[in-house]
C-alpha cells in the first residue's frame, strides 16, 4: 500500500485482528516464566510489555509506514488529524 493510498476500514480492522493473534502467541512465551510465589511481578511484564510494543510499532511501520503511534514519553504538540488521520494506541 502507497502512502498516498488511503487504507480501507477492512485493512485496518483485519491489520488489528492479525496483530492481536500473533501478539498473544508471543504473550503466550512469557506465561509462566514469573516467581509463582510474587503474585506481580515486574520484571516479565515490563519485559513482555518491552517486545510487544517493539513488535507492534514495527508491524505497523510495516503495513502502514505513514501511521503514527502514541506515546505518553513522546508528546507532538504540532500533530493534528487534518493531515495525517491515523494515530494508534497500544
Amino acid at each position: 500500500m502507497s502512502d498516498q493510498q488511503k487504507p480501507e476500514i477492512d485493512d485496518l480492522i483485519g491489520f488489528g485482528m492479525d496483530f492481536i493473534h500473533q501478539a498473544g502467541e508471543k504473550a503466550m512465551m512469557f506465561y509462566g516464566r514469573g516467581r509463582p510465589q510474587v503474585k506481580f511481578d515486574q520484571g516479565v511484564v515490563t519485559e513482555a510489555e518491552i517486545q510487544l510494543t517493539e513488535f507492534f510499532q514495527h508491524e505497523l511501520h510495516r503495513h502502514f509506514p505513514g501511521h503514527k503511534l502514541f506515546s505518553v514519553d513522546e508528546v507532538n504538540e504540532e500533530y493534528s488529524h487534518e493531515g495525517k488521520r491515523y494515530l494508534w494506541a497500544f
